[in-house]
């Protein structure tokens, strides 16, 4: 075969890898406590919340969280970037708390898994506590046959320049 079309398929097959391996699922598991009630004193009515979600790019997969008496579902939720990271909450505004519902938001930075903040509201309330208090951990990256997928486009295309040479 032709050095020239070893590259080409090289450089597919790498590019192609590549896009499949960066828009893998990724599931995270995330916890809060030590809530405050944000204008003032106030015991909050969950001490402590804990979950997970799947997301894919930023579009988000599953969600296995309850909050109060609330189990959310993916059309609950919105999942985007923001300022601070990115965000999970209630829709229809990512970062702004619907009070008087059951609303969360949890802002995060994907890149290193610092933990800003987690904030809820519960049903029939005017508050909304919040939290720096937490964690955010990756449950589940891609599977490793994706970086062997990408070592095999490599591989490839160093054949082919070696070949040329």
């Amino acid at each position: 075969m032709p050095a020239k079309i070893l590259r080409r398929l090289a450089t597919i097959a790498a590019v192609c890898t590549a896009a499949a391996a960066s828009a893998a699922p990724i599931t995270y598991n995330f916890s809060a406590s030590d809530f405050q009630l944000a204008n003032g004193a106030g015991a909050a009515p969950v001490s402590s919340v804990s979950g997970s979600f799947t997301v894919e790019g930023f579009t988000l997969q599953s969600i296995d969280f309850t909050l109060g008496s609330h189990t959310y579902a993916t059309a609950d939720l919105l999942f985007g970037p923001t300022g601070l990271g990115v965000a999970l909450g209630g829709a229809p505004h990512l970062l702004f708390l619907n009070f008087g519902t059951e609303d969360f938001g949890l802002v995060f930075d994907p890149a290193t898994l610092a933990f800003n903040q987690f904030a809820y509201t519960t049903t029939g309330t005017a508050g909304a506590w919040s939290t720096r208090t937490g964690s955010v951990t990756v449950a589940s990256v891609p599977a490793p046959a994706s970086a062997l997928l990408i070592g095999l486009g490599l591989l490839a295309s160093a054949a082919a320049r070696r070949r040329r040479a």
